[in-house]
């Protein structure tokens, strides 16, 4: 079985490496690694930090006073297409040492909200930012290095399905673009009945309605949320051993 890349996630700040946080870090670093090429497994070390940890580390390393979003420290000196080798590897543990990165969890929740997108979609820019300096990339200059490491990373978001198209899509929302029944009480019925006919968001008591009420992004983004939603059922049923139901299939829990 061939090795596979070792990216331990750690944290000095409480819930930075959340589940979720590790999950798209380690996926985003072994997408940007095969997508530059890279065949041989390598580790990367990643540090979730804040803005006053990311500072000290770069007064420390880097000689700079000033906190920044994500710091990078490759391990060997390449240049862009140039890749690590096996003969790189570290004998006692057959793995490439390609560096560290250091990324400010206040500094990602900061762009998203200046950029106006997620904080999964600028936790993730970050992190392939990161894997391709570590890969030798550079932006120093406003010239082809720059261009060419841009490309780059909209090229990665892309194959991981993180792009800003997908961002202005839902960004077009400006309203909430259903509403989800989850219960309610059995002498609020006709109440209830009253708000689904004259509300003007669409009002989901099934899943199988949403094809009829929602359309283009809304419908889009409730399938993200089914999709969510059964990866979740899937994986708590791994956990618990227990067969588990999607919450979209729930019916509303009448009282």
């Amino acid at each position: 079985m061939a090795k596979r890349h070792y990216i331990p996630v750690t944290a000095d700040v409480p819930g930075a490496a959340s589940e979720g946080n590790c999950a798209l870090i380690r996926k985003v670093i072994r997408t940007a690694l095969a997508a530059e090429g890279v065949d041989v497994p390598c580790e990367v070390d990643v540090l979730l930090t804040n803005d006053s940890g990311i500072h000290e580390i770069n007064r420390e390393m880097r000689q700079v006073d000033a906190s920044t979003d994500v710091l990078s420290f490759p391990e060997f000196d390449l240049r862009p297409g140039e890749l690590p080798a096996p003969e790189d590897a570290d004998p006692g543990t057959g793995l490439v040492p390609l560096g560290d990165m250091v990324i400010s969890m206040e500094h990602v929740a900061a762009q998203a909200k200046e950029y106006g997108h997620s904080n999964r979609r600028e936790l993730a820019y970050l992190v392939v930012h990161s894997v391709l300096h570590l890969l030798g990339y550079d932006h120093l200059d406003e010239g082809p290095q720059k261009k060419q490491m841009r490309a780059r990373e909209e090229a990665i978001l892309a194959e991981l399905g993180i792009t800003r198209e997908e961002t202005e899509r839902f960004k077009a929302l400006d309203s909430a673009p259903w509403l989800r029944i989850l219960g309610f009480r059995r002498d609020a019925l006709p109440l209830l009945s009253e708000i689904k006919k004259h509300s003007t968001v669409p009002m989901i008591t099934k899943t199988a309605d949403a094809a009829a009420l929602l359309s283009g992004p809304s419908l889009e983004l409730f399938y993200k949320h089914l999709q969510c939603a059964e990866l979740y059922r899937l994986a708590a049923e791994l956990k618990t051993g227990r067969p588990m139901k999607n919450e979209f299939t729930r019916s509303p829990v009448i009282i």
